[in-house]
């Protein structure tokens, strides 16, 4: 259970990273102790083979707007139609109105081409653990698949991907 704890934990890392005003990965910093530890390898998704798994996991990757907060984050497919994102970009109900996400974020596929759904009934969140779940319709997870939990046992200084 506790390991279940940590992986979600490393999958909301990932979205803490990714929420807030859209930045470059040119401009972006490394954070010595904070949230980036080490050197940043930034690749694009549309740049690896179809083969490559890592372009499986990218399609549950949401990008998430947020009426309410006049902001964006990101978030990703847990189900056919359970969207997970952070606790501070959906801190209650109110915040989930008029949410809505596109998938396909990747170079070269214009905005006006990415499907949106509507992603506003609230499930419920925990700000202990940071994170949110909200029901989206249309089971988008149908088209895009969803992650599920890693159980891997990592070990210290072992590398990780992730999906931003």
């Amino acid at each position: 259970m506790r390991r279940r704890h940590l992986c979600c934990l490393l999958f909301l890392l990932v979205l803490v990273v990714s929420c807030g005003k859209k930045e470059s990965a040119e401009s972006a910093s490394i954070l010595s102790g904070k949230i980036i530890v080490g050197s940043l390898d930034w690749k694009e998704i549309g740049d690896l083979s179809s083969q490559h798994p890592i372009s499986d996991w990218a399609q549950t990757v949401a990008n998430i707007d947020i009426p309410a907060l006049g902001s964006r984050c990101t978030g990703f497919l847990i189900s056919e139609d359970v969207l997970m994102t952070n606790e501070h970009c959906i801190p209650s109900s109110s915040y989930a109105r008029g949410v809505s996400v596109t998938f396909e974020h990747v170079k070269g596929i214009a905005k006006a081409d990415q499907q949106r759904f509507d992603c506003d009934e609230f499930i419920g969140n925990s700000s202990a653990l940071d994170y949110a779940l909200l029901r989206c319709e249309g089971s988008p997870g149908s088209v895009y698949g969803f992650v599920t939990l890693d159980e891997t046992s990592y070990t210290v200084g072992e590398g990780i991907t992730i999906i931003q």
